[in-house]
């Protein structure tokens, strides 16, 4: 009896589950705002003069809305009053060069191969950013970022409890990454050229990098990282309150 109450209750919910896609044609300046709660959002660099959604809902009760202005389109995910549970999972292909307006509260952000205007906002979720240069900006509360073959770029990254990781050289620009009580990993090359600047109050630092020195006051505890590496060059901020800085 209880194998077939199981088989009836997976067999609603599979009714329950579907998928859609979407394609539009773009111009020169594309634009997407997408605005999720629970479920992923992965974003690849494909055709230059078109953007395809695709998604997969567990509930069709959840409504998927899309609208489109010129380049600009906007996708929202509303939910059934009262309803709370389920999510929807979104897989893009976007052109290699626009402007991304992404948030999620509980769901993973992946973006690879697009550069431009990017912001990236997640609650809990991590945020994964890949082969991309430009206006970047990215937030977490206890979610992870992770940075991987950053180009030149005005990049901000943001956590409150969570991680940050980077990995590669600072190709030029401005890189800060701050924290309140989660982790900065930073893993350079040999050949990066780069000027930081560091703080750190209640932190535990571990700087592996020549040129890098930290400097403690005696009383307060209170923590400096400043120097150049290899001559100089992009300008790179580092800061926490009482999470960790490691550099190397």
């Amino acid at each position: 009896m209880k194998k077939v109450m199981i088989l009836i209750l997976l067999s609603s919910l599979l009714a329950f589950a579907s998928s859609d896609s979407r394609s539009f044609d773009v111009g020169a300046n594309p634009r997407l705002n997408l605005g999720n709660i629970s479920g992923k959002v992965d974003i690849q660099a494909g055709n230059s003069n078109s953007v395809e959604i695709s998604w997969t809902q567990t509930d069709d009760r959840i409504k998927v809305e899309i609208e489109q202005n010129q380049d600009k389109i906007d996708v929202e995910v509303k939910y059934p009053k009262g309803n709370s549970q389920g999510g929807v999972d979104f897989t893009i292909s976007f052109p290699a060069q626009g402007r991304l307006d992404i948030s999620t509260v509980s769901g993973n952000i992946n973006v690879d191969g697009i550069s431009g205007e990017l912001e990236l906002n997640s609650v809990s979720g991590d945020v994964d950013l890949n082969n991309t240069s430009g206006d970047l900006e990215l937030n977490t509360v206890s979610g992870e970022i992770t940075l991987t073959n950053i180009g030149e770029a005005e990049l901000e990254a943001e956590t409150v409890s969570g991680v940050i990781n980077y990995e590669g050289n600072f190709v030029g620009g401005d890189y800060e990454f701050s924290s309140v009580s989660g982790r900065l990993n930073l893993t350079v090359g040999s050949d990066a050229h780069f000027d930081l600047e560091g703080s750190a109050m209640k932190a535990t630092t571990n700087i592996e990098v020549e040129g890098l020195e930290i400097t403690k006051e005696a009383y307060t505890g209170f923590k400096s990282i400043s120097g150049s590496v290899n001559g100089g060059g992009a300008k790179v901020e580092v800061s926490t309150i009482s999470g960790s800085i490691t550099i190397k």
